[in-house]
């Protein structure tokens, strides 16, 4: 007995090393069975989604999904171009994946696994994204919310759904609503940003009319929009348009960059870089430091007497007052100004980004049509006489002439239309289903990814006529006239429903008032090609997307300009 006791013992996998291993490695052959099991589950989805009648695009293969497909599509873009381009060509040539099908589909399954962990459904339908995010709509999708976490932490609007949404968007409404915001053009700080950075664009000019030096767009942009969000939040500029980029800027900036990514295999080895997460922790402390100065002066402002009139109220001053109004005693302060800084650094980095991204599109698109530039500029001497100088005094004493510029807010429409930015991505929950209101056509959603498609929606010519043109004017055009879109609820940059962008007017104002301070007095054109030069990369022709060398970029998930957008300047002469 004794003998066989020693053997057992000495016999590698019940010695305390052996075990060990072997539990690691029983764990790992369980991850894996798992690993392959999910994957098969979701091959067998698509094949019930076949048997049930609904087309998917082919070629879809049993072994390998979709990703022959993605990546076959990939491969015919520049390397640096976004993702957006290679699924939005479902929309654009959707009979070439559809060949059976005889109208586009409305909803584009993909499975990318092992990839992606879940499949996705793509919706192309105006009506169908509506039912997406009214009603019974599903929560946000976890992939989502880790795109906000890796900006603003677990404490952010994207995290919260049902009643706690609603509540902190009843709390930050009065904050975002037009009079709020038009309170800052008067008596805050927009005015004053917006004209610096229409002296910067001035002062990139050459002499006596000439083009001046190549200079990347989109930085300027984002100085701009970062330098008014933090003004409309808390009440103060970092000075990025004068002395940035700043710690705070850089720091947000390379979260978004480094880190603001869809979770899948192609991050792994980040994530098993211990470094990264650390950087991560930094980024944030330095957030945290820059942000909590601010947070407490807003707080002591909620005292009596304490607050200047003289200046606008803040965001963060209109949202506290309204959780003074809804109990005495919310909860503890630590956890209070833990959720302020969360939404402070979400806000901020939403603030400015998507606007930047949109005020550097819209100038590159004003350059490439100059009929409806000189169509602006006309609205703008019509609004605001034709001297371009007295425009930041007439804004002030009346921000809503603002108000008055349809043809400029179309031209910015239009800009959203083709360079849309962000899509609303939804978890699909048990029972929930989506169905076609022409056809009866039901299509099942559970257990995949589902995003409303906004950038496939926007280049679709089954609902915009005219669909590669830029054209302002169909945003004016009444229904029944041939440029409207023939469906509703096709346009939605900023997304529909109680879940759309709280910050939509805000940038819109943005947007306009850039537009009103520099269409008449400076000219603009995008320098790709001098830029290369500058930088020593000349040589080689730019790649071309849809007949223009300024394309979405993969810097991040929002689709930046390429290459920041060089462009250059030069001065117009009064006219």
């Amino acid at each position: 007995m004794a003998v066989l006791q020693d053997a057992v013992a000495a016999w590698p996998l019940f010695s305390s090393k052996g075990l060990v291993v072997n539990v690691v490695l029983i764990l790992m052959l369980v991850q894996v069975i798992w690993f392959l099991y999910s994957g098969i589950r979701i091959r067998l989805r698509f094949r019930k989604l076949q048997a049930q009648g609904i087309d998917i695009a082919a070629p879809y293969s049993f072994f390998l999904g979709h990703l022959p497909l993605i990546r076959k599509l990939s491969s015919k873009l520049p390397h640096d171009a976004n993702n957006v381009y290679s699924t939005r060509d479902f929309a654009t040539n959707w009979q070439k994946y559809f060949p059976n099908a005889a109208a586009a589909p409305a909803v584009v399954y993909l499975d990318l696994w092992p990839v992606a962990s879940s499949p996705i459904a793509v919706l192309t339908d105006p009506g169908l994204s509506q039912q997406l995010v009214s009603g019974r709509f599903p929560p946000r999708h976890d992939q989502l919310k880790r795109l906000a976490r890796a900006i603003a932490g677990k404490r952010n609007l994207f995290e919260w759904d049902g009643a706690e949404h609603r509540l902190w968007r009843t709390r930050l409404n009065p904050g975002f609503s037009i009079r709020s915001l038009q309170s800052h053009i008067a008596k805050g700080r927009i005015v004053d940003e917006v004209q610096l950075f229409a002296k910067r664009m001035k002062e990139s000019a050459g002499p006596d009319g000439a083009w001046g030096t190549p200079f990347q767009m989109f930085p300027k942009a984002v100085d701009l929009t970062f330098d008014i969000i933090c003004g409309v939040m808390l009440g103060f500029s970092p000075g990025e348009q004068e002395n940035g980029p700043t710690e705070f800027q850089i720091a947000l900036r390379t979260l978004a960059t480094e880190y603001m990514a869809f979770s899948s295999l192609l991050i792994l080895h980040k994530k098993l870089n211990p470094f990264w997460h650390l950087r991560y922790y930094q980024y944030h402390e330095t957030l945290r430091q820059a942000l909590l100065p601010h947070i407490h002066r807003n707080l002591n402002a909620q005292k009596p007497q304490s607050k200047d009139s003289s200046f606008p109220t803040t965001i963060v001053d209109l949202t506290l007052a309204e959780i003074q109004r809804e109990t005495e005693s919310p909860k503890s302060k630590n956890d209070f100004i833990e959720d302020v800084i969360g939404l402070t650094k979400q806000f901020i980095f939403a603030g400015h980004d998507t606007t930047a991204i949109a005020l550097t599109y819209t100038l590159h698109f004003m350059s490439r049509n100059p009929d409806t530039l000189q169509k602006m500029r006309e609205e703008h001497d019509q609004v605001f006489g034709k001297d371009p100088s007295q425009a930041p005094e007439l804004l002030r004493a009346s921000p809503h002439l603002l108000g008055s510029l349809p043809y400029t807010t179309a031209a910015i429409k239009e800009t959203l239309r083709l360079t849309s930015i962000a899509a609303s991505i939804r978890e699909a929950v048990p029972g929930f289903t989506l169905r076609d209101e022409k056809t009866g056509k039901v299509y099942p959603t559970d257990g995949f990814i589902l995003t409303s498609g906004v950038r496939n929606l926007h280049h679709s010519s089954d609902v915009w006529p005219r669909v590669t043109e830029y054209l302002p004017e169909r945003f004016l055009a009444a229904e029944g006239d041939p440029l409207c879109a023939r469906r509703g609820h096709a346009w939605r940059p900023f997304e529909i429903g109680p879940m759309s962008c709280i910050g939509q007017e805000l940038a819109m104002m943005e947007l306009k008032m850039a537009l009103v301070f520099t269409a008449r007095e400076v000219e603009f054109e995008a320098a790709l090609e001098e830029w290369d030069k500058l930088q020593g990369k000349g040589g080689s022709p730019r790649p071309i997307i849809d007949g223009d060398t300024v394309y979405q970029s993969s810097v991040s998930p929002l689709g930046p300009p390429v290459e920041g957008l060089p462009m250059r300047v030069r001065l117009l002469s009064r006219r």
